[in-house]
């Protein structure tokens, strides 16, 4: 029987088309939440490697400025989701040309950087 969950690079792939920015192939997925509806929503945490951060942030095009102390709009914690229990937690919001918004929080860890992303909007 074959194993229908999708490889780690297509995740990547869907999830970098899903986000509109490229996320580096070392990229581990820590979780993934996909909901739509009246609203849709996409929702990541991933945990960027030390060498491969640098290209990750200039492909946000996201301003350093942007990113306060805190949770900011990522939510309430669920499951994988649990930006309330990362320490040192940076956050941000950038409203997209197409009416949504993608959240963004950053975290050093011992292995590389958290990040949670989400894409949400109507």
């Amino acid at each position: 029987m074959r194993n229908s969950a999708p490889s780690p690079d297509a995740q990547l792939s869907a999830l970098s088309r899903d986000f509109g920015f490229p996320i580096p192939s070392d990229t581990k997925i820590l979780g993934v939440k996909r909901e739509s509806g009246m609203d849709t929503l996409v929702q990541a945490k991933l945990l960027i490697s030390p060498s491969s951060l640098e290209h990750f942030l200039a492909g946000l095009s996201i301003p350093a400025d942007v990113l306060r102390t805190g949770v900011g709009r990522l939510g309430s914690d669920d499951g994988f989701w649990n930006p309330h229990a990362t320490p040192t937690l940076r956050s941000g919001t950038k409203p997209l040309t197409d009416g949504r918004y993608l959240l963004l929080g950053i975290a050093d860890s011992a292995e590389g950087t958290l990040v949670f992303v989400a894409r949400h909007g109507t």
